[in-house]
């Protein structure tokens, strides 16, 4: 017995429901992509932040690369925050990583040549004040303190990070 039908094989509606569900997949798919690839992007950002930031506090922290402050017999009183001995200043002691490359302007470091930044990067920067020295007696350092005019220099130093 041959069943002769009318009808279609594959309804309108159901092609019409099936290219629906496909859109609806690949719509899904593009979202989650796109999700995933914001949060790496944050992700990196938010690590270029700290580095830059620990960096920046490191400047006017770290007493391996701070100014000393010493009496008028030369013996060492402490260190002094936000004064900088340049010389001493390299991307190691700013605890910048290997990883990252750096600019820092308004002093100059090797390790950090005031190239440009390049396009299309992720970067941080970070603004600190610091005065210039190496040796600050302790009659500089009260006239800075106590007088309007000061003899040690007076920096902006900005750094930039970027992985």
């Amino acid at each position: 017995m041959i069943f002769l039908e009318k009808g279609q094989i594959f309804s309108l509606d159901f092609l019409i429901s099936l290219v629906a569900v496909i859109l609806a997949i690949g719509l899904i798919i593009q979202f989650s992509e796109l999700n995933v690839y914001n949060k790496k992007d944050n992700q990196l950002f938010d690590e270029t932040k700290r580095v830059a930031e620990t960096a920046g506090n490191l400047l006017v922290g770290n007493p391996d690369i701070a100014c000393k402050l010493k009496t008028a017999a030369g013996s060492t009183i402490s260190n002094l925050s936000n004064c900088v001995v340049v010389s001493a200043i390299s991307k190691n002691s700013l605890g910048i990583p290997s990883g990252y490359s750096c600019k820092i302007s308004g002093i100059t470091v090797g390790d950090c040549p005031a190239s440009s930044v390049p396009s299309g990067e992720n970067f941080y920067s970070v603004s600190r004040k610091v005065v210039l020295g190496g040796t600050v007696s302790k009659k500089d350092f009260d006239n800075c303190i106590n007088t309007p005019t000061c003899a040690l220099p007076e920096r902006d130093v900005v750094i930039t990070v970027w992985k």
